[in-house]
């Protein structure tokens, strides 16, 4: 087997062979081609940007060198990078918002604008680590970029002129080839949901509009919760199938390592801002709440009224889904207004799960928390009051005589017509909650053929009568399809899934829940396209859920659903939807 290669207009390089500042010479020379979609070209830059990268690995926290690379890589690339992000806004903005305001203002949200700047992220560290069969780039980022976006809710009108983001970015290449393509599959994803600050414009910089603004940033917050912060991530494969099916992993393969229980919650004195009249007089008081952030999920508590010394209910608990232990627990507190948007009261410095673990005792507020380097926070701004909670990992187990359960749906590869959705995703809903895997992109294309879109029934119509021995004529009459297509179905053989486009998810959601509530509940699984509509569905109940554990690593042990689809579509899910006891 050769070396992997990759041109750079006049350079070769080879893993090893160049120096970090010969491939900064020859990333000069990378570019996309104009009107491109860069989701869809970048396979070849990642290659190209992965042999450069690959000379001088691994990259060790302090090199300059190395800093100075990733900087021109993402300052070449920012324009098309900042395109993508626009369009993915755009279509998933409005219909988050829209889930986050109240019904009464259905048919009246528009996102009428969303363009981001043009100064691209700044890095101020880089490291990288093994992952999996690949490397891990760990990458410290402030995005300062701009923003000219403005929202309608009927007559209302805002806008948002900055949205500054502080992160931690990892961008996971596996599994790595010793030869051409060199990688795999091209991961990227936030460590931990990232740090945001807003300016607003037009009326929301005059007036407070608490709900409106709550829900923009409620919106945003999901958003990229559910596409980018870990476990979920941005995937691109680069190899083919035929390169990747003998390899365990493409980068998502992830799977929970627990369930992190938080109980116990008080706080005291905490900044009161409120005048409360009462049998003594009138004294300040506070109607405090806690919000908990780990990865893409968030809890929010109940709000106790009237007190800066809060209790919250000994049976009041949240769980949330570990898939890593270096994952760090938020904590924030605020004061709920119903008339103005809620004050913010403080929050803990952030503690990765390990250290959430082994620490029970009150832990201090502060205004700002500023992340130094990777996983490392320099709390500012000291605020009034503590917050104390106890936590506990629950790990799971092949045990269903279990309190509690943790349900995962893994989802390997969905297929469905080509040419019926640009990008895919699917959403799992059980009661309330309601969770999305990242977006993935489907084979481009037109529909080859009538032959293509037909529904699973269709098909097996048409094959079960083939069976039988009906003629074409009798099959055409049956089906209302015409002679030729009823003949291309049969001449080719094909089954359903080889008609298909085959769209790999490589995605993982989790749901804890009381042991008792499983039998009774209900797991929708949808699959929506790039407008988020539904284009096919099922509903699993909680009795087909079955004990396993661990998970599988292939499909191979997995389900097909046939999802039922409005538009007839014939589309089938492959995909693990199972649960573990949690102890």
């Amino acid at each position: 087997m050769g070396a992997a290669c990759c041109k750079f207009d006049g350079l070769v390089g080879v893993p090893g062979e160049h120096t970090v500042p010969e491939a900064i010479a020859a990333l000069s020379s990378v570019t996309l081609e104009a009107g491109s979609d860069p989701e869809r070209t970048f396979p070849s830059l990642f290659e190209s940007l992965a042999v450069a990268g690959f000379s001088e690995f691994p990259w060790k926290e302090g090199d300059k060198v190395a800093l100075e690379w990733v900087n021109l890589a993402l300052k070449r690339a920012w324009p098309d990078l900042k395109g993508m992000l626009e369009r993915k806004f755009k279509k998933n903005m409005a219909y988050q918002i829209r889930e986050a305001l109240p019904s009464w203002t259905e048919g009246h949200v528009s996102l009428d604008k969303f363009v981001i700047g043009d100064t691209p992220p700044t890095v101020s560290m880089v490291r990288s680590v093994a992952a999996n069969e690949g490397i891990r780039v760990l990458l410290s980022a402030v995005v300062d970029s701009g923003i000219d976006a403005e929202l309608s809710v009927g007559p209302i009108k805002l806008g948002v002129e900055k949205i500054k983001m502080f992160g931690d970015v990892a961008i996971e290449v596996s599994p790595l080839f010793p030869e051409s393509p060199v990688a795999g599959a091209v991961n990227v994803f936030l460590t931990d949901s990232p740090s945001l600050q807003y300016q607003w414009t037009g009326l929301a910089k005059i007036a407070q509009l608490p709900l409106i603004k709550r829900a923009v940033r409620s919106a945003i917050d999901n958003f990229i919760a559910s596409q980018y912060v870990y476990p979920n991530s941005f995937q691109k494969l680069v190899a083919d199938e035929a390169e990747l099916k003998t390899r365990k992993s493409l980068g998502g393969n992830v799977h929970p390592l627990g369930v992190l229980l938080i109980e116990s919650m008080s706080a005291k004195g905490l900044e009161s801002n409120d005048w409360k009249l009462s049998l003594t007089g009138i004294r300040r008081s506070c109607d405090p709440y806690l919000r908990f952030t780990l990865g893409a999920q968030e809890r929010t508590t109940s709000t106790v009224k009237g007190t800066a010394d809060p209790k919250w209910p000994e049976d009041e608990a949240y769980e949330l889904v570990v898939y890593d232990k270096q994952q760090v627990l938020k904590c924030e507190v605020y004061d709920d207004d119903w008339m103005n948007e809620d004050d913010f009261l403080g929050q803990v410095k952030p503690q990765d799960v390990g250290q959430a673990l082994a620490s029970e005792t009150d832990r201090y507020l502060y205004g700002e928390v500023t992340y130094l380097k990777q996983r490392v926070a320099a709390a500012q701004d000291p605020r009034q009051g503590t917050v104390k909670y106890k936590c506990t990992m629950l790990e799971p187990c092949a045990d269903s005589a279990t309190s509690s359960v943790l349900v995962v749906a893994k989802f390997f590869h969905v297929f469905l017509p080509r040419g019926v959705a640009e990008s895919v995703q699917v959403r799992l809903r059980v009661g309330e909650r309601v969770s999305v895997t990242p977006e993935r992109l489907t084979p481009t294309g037109d529909v080859k053929s009538r032959a293509d879109s037909l529904s699973t029934d269709m098909l097996r119509v048409i094959h079960n009568g083939h069976r039988k021995g009906m003629p074409v004529d009798t099959l055409a009459e049956l089906t209302g399809l015409s002679r030729a297509v009823i003949a291309q179905v049969i001449k080719s053989g094909k089954t359903i899934a080889s008609l298909a486009a085959r769209v790999p998810l490589e995605a993982l959601l989790a749901v804890p829940m009381k042991c008792g509530a499983l039998v009774s509940a209900t797991f929708q699984l949808e699959l929506l396209n790039q407008n988020q509509d539904v284009i096919g569905s099922i509903s699993v109940p909680g009795s087909e859920v079955a004990l396993l554990w661990p998970l599988p690593e292939s499909p191979s042990n997995s389900r097909q659903y046939a999802l039922t689809s409005p538009q007839g579509y014939g589309i089938d899910l492959v995909a693990n939807v199972v649960y573990a006891g949690v102890r």
